[in-house]
């Protein structure tokens, strides 16, 4: 079948009149997304840039948020905290960020990446959150200075380079293979980070961290934290924290460090915690390349 200009605008109220408005959101999308663009929309009271690389960018085009379930449940659990601040690992373009600052926490927001920083920047700066987010381009690594990084297509797609290892995200596709660049970032320590922007332990209420397999680096270099209560909510995927150190690593720091632990399923239930004994069965029973999120209570 062959459109010609004067079929676009019949197309168009054909669409409109028979898909729902998410659908031709999704739609728009989906035409969108073989091109690295860049959109701005109005999404539930916020207004967003995102990329079109991935499924963060389609999330808030379409739904007008990400991590929305988890979220909300952290909220609810954490309740009427006294304290003040969260400090989010891997910020993106503020999907977590923007939410804890319009509820009313004070946020430290954490992004490696030039292009992601300038869209989260754009983002707490367009919803008059300046005053309530910090923005920091750092990479949260094992000592201060300098990282290399992998990028490609998405901003939610890039991680921390392993030593003579190739991307995990090329695992995704050849699209994102084919795209991926290194480049070099400033990299920092979490505890040394956090004393150079003047944020006190005492008024953490909860880290939040996303960082494509680096979680290790995250335990590791914010001991202080974990030993004075603050709770972890974490990415949880084998495939690259077997990449990024290692899964028997990982998972010896999360059961010498924490207590105990909620999974993303019984956090959104309002389920009780578990054992910290029973994190490396929840980590085994994730097969294939699935991954899931805990929230490390220490």
């Amino acid at each position: 079948m062959r459109l010609n200009i004067g079929d676009g605008k019949a197309l168009a109220e054909t669409l409109s009149a028979r898909l729902s408005e998410r659908e031709i959101r999704r739609l728009a999308f989906s035409l969108l997304a073989e091109e690295p663009t860049e959109l701005t929309c109005d999404r539930d009271g916020l207004t967003w840039t995102v990329d079109t690389g991935d499924e963060v960018g389609e999330s808030v085009y379409v739904d007008g948020r990400y991590s929305g379930e988890e979220i909300d449940a952290v909220l609810a659990w954490l309740g009427d905290n006294h304290k003040s601040t969260v400090v989010d690992v891997g910020a993106n373009v503020g999907t977590t960020t923007l939410p804890f600052a319009r509820v009313g926490y004070h946020v430290v927001a954490i992004e490696p990446v030039p292009t992601t920083f300038a869209m989260l920047s754009r983002n707490v700066e367009a919803n008059g959150l300046g005053s309530t987010v910090r923005c920091v381009n750092r990479a949260i690594s094992a000592a201060a200075g300098q990282v290399d990084m992998w990028v490609t297509k998405g901003s939610g797609l890039s991680e921390l380079e392993a030593a003579g290892q190739g991307p995990g995200f090329s695992q995704i596709g050849p699209t994102f293979e084919a795209m991926k660049q290194r480049i070099s970032v400033e990299s920092d320590r979490l505890d040394e980070l956090l004393v150079s922007e003047g944020v006190k332990i005492e008024d953490i209420a909860l880290v939040w961290s996303d960082t494509q397999g680096s979680e290790s680096y995250v335990i590791e270099t914010g001991m202080d934290l974990w030993t004075a209560g603050v709770p972890l909510y974490c990415e949880v995927d084998p495939t690259l924290l077997s990449l990024h150190g290692g899964l028997d690593s990982f998972l010896g720091l999360v059961e010498g460090t924490f207590a105990q632990f909620l999974t993303r399923d019984v956090l959104i239930s309002g389920g009780s915690p578990r054992d910290i004994k029973t994190f490396r069965t929840f980590t085994a029973e994730l097969t294939g390349f699935s991954c899931s999120d805990a929230l490390l209570i220490p």
